[in-house]
Parts: C-alpha cells; sequence; structure tokens
C-alpha cells in the first residue's frame, strides 16, 4: 500500500521560500555573523580621558578604525569574534598595542587603554620664527 502525503503551503510562503531559493543560488543571500559591542576608553597614566584618540583593530581579514570623542568619551565598536591587534595613538603620547585581543560575540565587552606621555615630544617650535628667506606672508 502507497500513501501520499500532500502538502499545500500558503501562496506567500511559496513566494518567499522561491526567493530565498534563488538568492542562496545567486549567491546574494548573506548570513551575518553576530557582533559584540565593544566599549572603548583611552587614558593618560593619571587616568584623565584622552580626546580624539585613534584606536585600530586589526585582524586576518579586516581593519577598522575608530576614534574617541572630543571630549575624551569612550568609542563603541561592534565587532565579530575573532582575535585582533588593537593600538592606540595621538601624537605626543606612545603608541600602545595589544597583539591578541579575544572578541566573543555577542557577548558585550570593555577595553581600557592607557598611553604614556612621549617624553620626547614637544609642541613648541623647534627653532623659532623662520629666517625672512623662508618667510612667504606678504
Amino acid at each position: 500500500m502507497i500513501v501520499r502525503v500532500t502538502m499545500r503551503l500558503a501562496p506567500a510562503v511559496m513566494a518567499a521560500s522561491t526567493i530565498l531559493s534563488l538568492l542562496i543560488a545567486a549567491g546574494h543571500a548573506q548570513v551575518v555573523a553576530p557582533l559584540s559591542e565593544l566599549k572603548v576608553t583611552v587614558v593618560d597614566q593619571s587616568g584623565a580621558a584622552i580626546d580624539d584618540c585613534e584606536v585600530v583593530f586589526k585582524s586576518d581579514s579586516k581593519t577598522i578604525v575608530s576614534h574617541t570623542g572630543k571630549d575624551g568619551s569612550s568609542t563603541s565598536v561592534r565587532l565579530p569574534s575573532g582575535r585582533y591587534a588593537v593600538t592606540a595613538s595621538k601624537l605626543g603620547f606612545l603608541r600602545n598595542a595589544l597583539l591578541d585581543f579575544q572578541v566573543v560575540a555577542p557577548e558585550p565587552d570593555e577595553l581600557k587603554i592607557v598611553l604614556e606621555v612621549d617624553p620626547t615630544y614637544s609642541s613648541t617650535p623647534m627653532c623659532g620664527p623662520c629666517p625672512k628667506k623662508f618667510n612667504t606672508a606678504r
């Protein structure tokens, strides 16, 4: 005895199923990996927040660049799971690098980076005013 089971799908479900099948076949459907929300704060040795500091996250497949706020506020970055080399830098400070920072998505995380003041940096001109022959102001 042979038993046949016939299922009828609603027309909208059939259309959605067909469209999804076509997208997958054409390579247009993508699976989105979960992301972790990472709050990054950059401070100096005294604990004061550093404004407009560049923070770079680099993995084998991508590089993501972010900056702390003009008021020193932290920056938030959304990253997929993986291992990242993280560098923070700003003029007047020594660069700090974390070579193996682990992100586990979708867990939120925080990262605090401490930068040391660069003892060789000077914000004042080294030679004073330029000589007249190099001065282009009229």
